[in-house]
């Protein structure tokens, strides 16, 4: 049995037979709960995350309340369409980072930013981003950022 149930919007809509439409998330808001309603998980302790390009995404789980988490590039910042260069593979880098949050904390919300920092450093360049060691801060950075500090600023 699967412990997380995670299409895009996109995908969720096509299991209830909705065609692609203008992005509604009270649409998907419902449509999140009727999966999580089929038993998501052993004992129904899954959880269900939607990814939502972006719009960021929305995670979920029995006896919990829903969490929409914005993308760190959000539509309305600055600086968000200067440092977007390709988006292939941000999904999946999303659910490398929200499997490695869940793991640490067991918490779908913080999972959940755990997925938006990683797939934020997807965004940057085509391929992979680079990684280089700040020998004055002995910190791993990505793509010349801390990957932390963009966890924190996340966590709202």
């Amino acid at each position: 049995m699967a412990h997380v149930f995670s299409p895009n919007h996109i995908e969720l809509m096509a299991f209830f037979g909705i065609r692609e439409e203008p992005f509604n998330s009270i649409v998907i808001d419902s449509l999140a709960t009727a999966f999580l309603r089929l038993r998501v998980g052993e004992s129904n302790k899954g959880i269900v995350v939607i990814r939502a390009g972006e719009h960021g995404s929305l995670s979920m789980q029995m006896g919990r309340s829903l969490h929409w988490q914005r993308p760190y590039y959000a539509s309305d910042s600055d600086n968000s369409s200067s440092k977007i260069v390709d988006t292939t593979g941000a999904g999946k880098a999303f659910l490398g980072g929200l499997a490695m949050g869940y793991l640490k904390s067991r918490d779908h919300v913080e999972a959940s930013h755990y997925g938006a920092a990683v797939a934020s450093f997807m965004l940057e360049q085509v391929g992979l981003p680079s990684l280089t060691y700040d020998e004055v801060t002995e910190k791993e950075l990505w793509n010349n950022d801390n990957p932390y500090r963009r966890l924190e600023s996340l966590e709202d």
